[in-house]
C-alpha cells in the first residue's frame, strides 16, 4: 500500500514540473510572437525584409567579387585586347529607352525655383555687349599700358589738380584701335604711357582760365576739347619696364620743339616721336601737328557733357 501510494506521489510530482515546463513554453512563445508584432506596428523591419535585406547584401558582395576578378583579369590582358574590353563596356553603359519612357520636351514641367535676392541678381545679370561709342576703363583692355594722367595731380602747367580721377577713360572703338597699338610697340621693346585721355568739359574750362591760347588749349566758348569726346589722347613712349626714353620735349611744352618737325631736335628724340607717330596713324590715329603727344581716334565721337568717370 505504502509502496504504490509513493509511486503515485512521483508521477504527480512528473505530471506537474512537465505542465509547469510547457507552460513557461508557451508563455515564451506567446511574448516572442507578440514582440514581432509590436515591431511590425512600429514600422520595424519585417522577418520577410530582413531576409531580403541580407540576401541582397550577398549579391551585391558577390558582384563586387566578379567585378574586381574582372578588372584583375583585364590588367593582364595585351594592349590590343584591353582595348576591346573597354569598348565593349562603353556599349554596354548605352541603354534605349523604351518608348512608353520616352517624353517631349512638352511634358516636362519646368523646375519652380523660389529666387532669394542674390539669385534675382544673378538672374537680371546679362552680357553686355559694347558699342564703339561706350566709355570704357583703358587699362580693363590693355592692362600692360602705363597710365599717369598729369592732370589728376598737380604736374602739369597749371600747377593745380584739374580734374580728381585717375583712371583713363576713351570711347571702346579708340580703345580697339590702342590694344593694336600696343601691341606693335610691345614687340619693339616699347609700351604706351596715357597723360590724359577723356577730359571733362568742367576741366576745359579751368585749363582755358590758367592758359587761354587755342593754339595749345582749346576754347570752350568757341568749341570743346576732343579730349571731351572721349576719341583723343596724350601719350608717350616708355620701355615696357615703364623707364622713360627720351623724347622731344616734356609734357605740356609750349615751344616749337613740341610740335612735329623733329629736325630740331637730337636724333634719338626724333626716331623715338616718329616711331610713336607711325605706329598710330597706321592704326587710324590724327597726329596734331603742334604737339607730338597728342593723337585723335579718326573716327569722331560727340562731345560727351554727361559721362563722369
Amino acid at each position: 500500500m505504502n509502496k504504490n501510494l509513493l509511486k503515485n506521489k512521483k508521477l504527480l510530482g512528473i505530471i506537474v514540473v512537465l505542465i509547469i515546463f510547457f507552460g513557461v513554453c508557451i508563455y515564451f512563445f506567446q511574448a516572442e510572437k507578440n514582440y514581432k508584432s509590436e515591431m511590425i506596428l512600429e514600422g520595424q523591419v519585417t522577418e520577410e525584409q530582413a531576409s531580403d535585406q541580407a540576401n541582397s547584401q550577398q549579391e551585391a558582395l558577390e558582384k563586387t567579387d566578379e567585378e574586381t576578378a574582372s578588372e584583375n583579369m583585364e590588367d593582364e590582358l595585351p594592349e590590343g585586347e584591353q582595348s576591346k574590353v573597354d569598348q565593349s563596356k562603353v556599349d554596354q553603359s548605352k541603354e534605349v529607352l523604351p518608348p512608353d519612357s520616352q517624353t517631349s520636351d512638352e511634358s516636362k514641367i519646368p523646375e519652380v525655383v523660389m529666387c532669394t535676392p542674390d539669385k534675382e541678381i544673378e538672374a537680371a545679370t546679362e552680357t553686355i555687349i559694347l558699342e564703339d561709342e561706350d566709355f570704357v576703363k583703358v587699362t580693363d583692355y590693355i592692362p600692360t599700358i602705363y597710365v599717369d594722367l598729369k592732370y589728376a595731380t598737380e604736374d602739369n602747367f597749371t600747377s593745380t589738380v584739374i580734374y580728381s580721377f585717375s583712371d583713363a577713360y576713351l570711347r571702346y572703338g579708340t580703345v580697339k584701335k590702342l590694344i593694336l597699338v600696343q601691341e606693335i610697340l610691345q614687340e619693339n621693346g616699347y609700351s604706351l604711357k596715357i597723360w590724359d585721355a577723356f577730359r571733362p568739359v568742367a576741366a576745359q574750362f579751368a585749363l582755358w582760365e590758367v592758359y587761354p591760347d587755342a593754339t595749345y588749349v582749346a576754347d570752350p566758348n568757341t568749341g570743346f576739347s576732343s579730349h571731351s569726346r572721349g576719341n583723343t589722347l596724350d601719350v608717350t613712349l616708355v620701355l615696357t619696364d615703364g623707364s622713360e626714353v627720351q623724347m622731344p620735349t616734356k609734357f605740356d611744352d609750349f615751344s616749337i620743339l613740341a610740335d612735329r618737325d623733329y629736325s630740331d631736335v637730337d636724333q634719338i628724340s626724333s626716331q623715338n616721336a616718329t616711331l610713336l607717330e607711325t605706329v598710330m596713324k597706321e592704326q587710324g590715329f590724327n597726329a596734331y601737328q603742334g604737339e607730338w603727344w597728342h593723337f585723335s581716334d579718326n573716327v569722331k565721337y560727340s562731345v560727351d557733357e554727361n559721362f563722369n568717370p
